[in-house]
């Protein structure tokens, strides 16, 4: 039961079925329908007035947005630029309170002052003012003077 290849010859002379129906022009009624669902001259220009002032509102808000954008981002780098500094401060005094205990377990030296001796004292009081002061003139004088 193959389906045969070539049209049969009672469909090979009909056309294209026609439309039963032409179009008519719409009645009073659909005309009156058409007419109440357009908008008049003065509705659409009270709409076009309310969507300018939606418009108008909207570009305000924007820029306020963008304004307040611009103030949060700002406050943003500030507060980042004051984070930075505080935690360096951090960390310089984390490593100061490390060194310290160090600093602290080091015996500190007792300060020795060399007094200067005036250059006429060396004479005959050469003695005296090593005794007095501790400063000796001579290295000879030094070695003597730790050993005793």
């Amino acid at each position: 039961m193959a389906r045969p290849t070539k049209p049969t010859p009672s469909r090979a002379g009909k056309a294209a079925p026609k439309p039963t129906k032409a179009p008519t022009r719409p009645t009073a009624n659909a005309r009156a329908k058409q007419v109440a669902a357009s908008p008049s001259k003065d509705e659409l220009r009270a709409r076009i007035e309310k969507l300018e002032r939606a418009n108008t509102i909207l570009r305000t808000k924007n820029r306020t947005g963008l304004a307040n954008f611009h103030e949060a981002s700002d406050r943003v780098v500030e507060l980042e630029a004051r984070l930075e500094k505080l935690e360096l401060q951090l960390s310089r005094s984390s490593t100061d309170a490390k060194t310290k205990p160090a600093e602290a377990a080091k015996p500190k030296r007792a300060a020795v002052r060399r007094q200067r001796v005036a250059n006429d004292t060396h004479g005959t009081d050469e003695a005296a003012s090593i005794s007095e002061t501790g400063v000796h003139a001579d290295m000879d004088e030094k070695a003597s003077a730790s050993i005793q």
